[in-house]
């Protein structure tokens, strides 16, 4: 877990492609570290880039949810 958090501090420099790609590299190179065998350090790897995924997918769900409250909420100016 602390590789990903570092590969995602890193991958902030590096733009978009950075933010997916730090924390899996990280999880992958923190699992190596720790004298994990390939398949596990993959699967921490595939798992950080899924926990990525689905967390900006439930971020953008929310938006879209307070975006339409906003829309219904609000009178129209006229």
């Amino acid at each position: 877990a602390f590789g990903a958090i570092l590969g995602a501090l890193i991958g902030l420099l590096f733009g978009v492609i950075g933010l997916f790609a730090g924390p899996v590299i990280g999880a992958v190179a923190g699992e190596f570290i720790a004298g994990k065998r390939m398949i596990d350090a993959g699967r921490a790897g595939w798992g950080s880039l899924l926990g990525n995924l689905g967390a900006m997918i439930g971020r953008l769900l929310m938006a879209l949810v307070m975006i339409t409250i906003f829309l219904i909420a609000v009178p129209p100016p006229f």
